[in-house]
């Protein structure tokens, strides 16, 4: 399926010069939901089919195009991923998530966090945020690592580990949540965590801040390992059943979002790696 823009700007192609022409074509190649064929480019672009096919000839002989010779369709090829990739790779991290976040705290009207996973501390920290306008709102500390056991985003990032590092984690965690408490057996760590793998988020009720509801989905990186977690922390009377739905629902649309962006910094499948329970 070819986008909408593609459609209405294709006309001028027909008279446009070669650049502008190959322009069209890979954007119109990176952003078709699945491979095309040359008829079906020829109808969006008003360019002939021998001239797409041309073209089409052009860049695959640079590796930017590849012909699926079975299906006589065409994708994006290695040298046209390894060119975006690089460009992705150039810009930093926060720079990336910041649309991202902007428009689910906007989308809720909550403060949005990106929550980072500190594999070789097996922590967290927060190292991205857009702030909403509510008049009452959590200021949480950038950059500060804490316990991966408290708040949705832990459980979020604890969830797609393996059951032995996450059950060691627990174990090691000796600081209680907000209210004292200490933290759960693995009993009912487990059950909790494979929870949240069926669900696809997590969600905490006062574990670091008291009377704040926390939502989160995981994000994951290029080679599908849990990168972080995205979500919302949300004073407890602002936490309607009707909200709790647009949370959930904005939460992992914007991780898988952010976990497609960090997939195409590399070659790697973005299907993030699913843990059970038993590994």
């Amino acid at each position: 399926m070819l986008s909408s823009a593609n459609k209405q700007a294709a006309p001028t192609l027909a008279t446009a010069g070669t650049v502008r022409r190959v322009v069209a074509l890979l954007r119109l190649l990176a952003e078709a939901q699945a491979d095309v064929c040359i008829k079906e480019v020829s109808d969006i672009t008003g360019l002939s089919p021998s001239t797409v096919h041309r073209l089409f000839d052009l860049l695959q002989q640079e590796g930017m195009v590849e012909r699926d010779a079975v299906a006589h369709r065409y994708g994006g090829g290695k040298e046209f991923i390894r060119l975006g990739s690089l460009m992705v790779g150039k810009m930093p991290f926060r720079s990336v998530a910041s649309p991202l976040l902007q428009d689910a705290a906007l989308a809720c009207e909550e403060t949005c966090y990106f929550t980072r996973y500190l594999r070789s501390l097996d922590m967290q920290a927060i190292t991205a945020k857009a702030e909403s306008s509510q008049p009452l709102d959590y200021r949480l500390t950038m950059d500060r690592p804490f316990p991966l056991v408290w708040g949705a985003s832990g459980l979020a990032i604890l969830a797609q580990l393996p059951a032995n590092r996450a059950r060691a984690i627990l174990k090691s965690c000796t600081q209680p949540d907000a209210a004292g408490a200490s933290p759960p057996g693995w009993t009912a760590m487990s059950r909790e965590l494979a929870l949240v793998r069926r669900q696809g988020y997590a969600m905490s009720f006062g574990h670091r801040i008291p009377d704040a509801v926390g939502i989160t989905a995981p994000v994951f990186n290029t080679d599908g390992a849990v990168f972080g977690a995205l979500g919302f922390t949300v004073p407890r009377h602002r936490f309607t059943a009707r909200r709790k739905a647009r949370f959930i629902a904005v939460a992992i649309s914007h991780a898988d979002e952010m976990s497609k962006l960090l997939a195409s910094a590399s070659n790697a499948p973005r299907q993030p790696v699913r843990v059970t329970a038993g590994r």
